[in-house]
C-alpha cells in the first residue's frame, strides 16, 4: 500500500473484516528504513477517546476512501496503547509486533546506531500555507519590525484562492 492511498484515509472510518465500524484513522506510520506505511493509528472507544495501532498489511482502502483492515473490531480495539510520538520506542513496536502475530526482524545495533524503533509517523501537510501579514501602525511605507509581523493561516482551494 502507498503512503498517498494511505493519507487519503486519515479522517475517514476503518472497518473490520466483516464491517464492524472502529473509528476514524488519525495517522499513518512508516518503516524507517523502507519508508512503507506499516501502521496506523485509530480513534476508538466512547467518542474516539482512545488510539488503537493496527497493521496496514494486506489492508484494503473502499471507493469513499475507508480502510478496512483484515482484524476483528475487538482485536483492534484492544491492542496494547501506545504513545502517539514521532517515533514508537522498541519495545512498544516489538509490543505490536508481537500482539498481531507478526514477525518483528531484529535489526543488529551498534555504536553509532543504538536501537531504536522502525516506526515513525508519517506527517500530512495540508493545503494552508503561512504568509506574514504587516500591522498598519504607522501608515506609512517604514520597514517593517519584527513586531510588526503576525503570521496567519490561509486556507486555498486547489488554485490557490481564498
Amino acid at each position: 500500500m502507498l503512503i498517498p492511498e494511505l493519507e487519503r484515509t486519515i479522517g475517514h472510518q476503518a472497518y473490520s473484516t466483516h464491517g464492524d465500524k472502529i473509528g476514524k484513522v488519525s495517522d499513518v506510520y512508516l518503516d524507517d528504513q523502507t519508508e512503507e506505511p506499516t501502521f496506523v493509528s485509530v480513534n476508538t472507544g466512547l467518542f474516539g477517546t482512545k488510539e488503537s495501532f493496527a497493521p496496514v498489511r494486506e489492508a484494503r482502502i473502499t471507493d469513499d476512501d475507508e480502510l478496512v483492515l483484515p482484524y476483528e473490531k475487538e482485536l483492534v480495539k484492544n491492542a496494547p496503547k501506545v504513545d502517539r510520538d514521532e517515533h514508537l520506542s522498541p519495545e512498544e513496536e516489538r509490543e505490536l509486533y508481537r500482539y498481531y502475530g507478526l514477525t518483528f526482524e531484529v535489526r543488529p545495533v551498534t555504536a553509532e546506531q543504538p536501537e531504536r524503533a522502525r516506526l515513525r509517523k508519517h506527517v500530512v501537510a495540508d493545503a494552508a500555507r503561512t504568509e506574514p501579514v504587516r500591522e498598519e501602525r504607522t501608515g506609512g511605507l517604514d520597514p517593517v519590525a519584527d513586531d510588526d509581523v503576525r503570521i496567519e493561516r490561509v486556507e486555498t482551494d486547489v488554485d490557490g484562492r481564498r
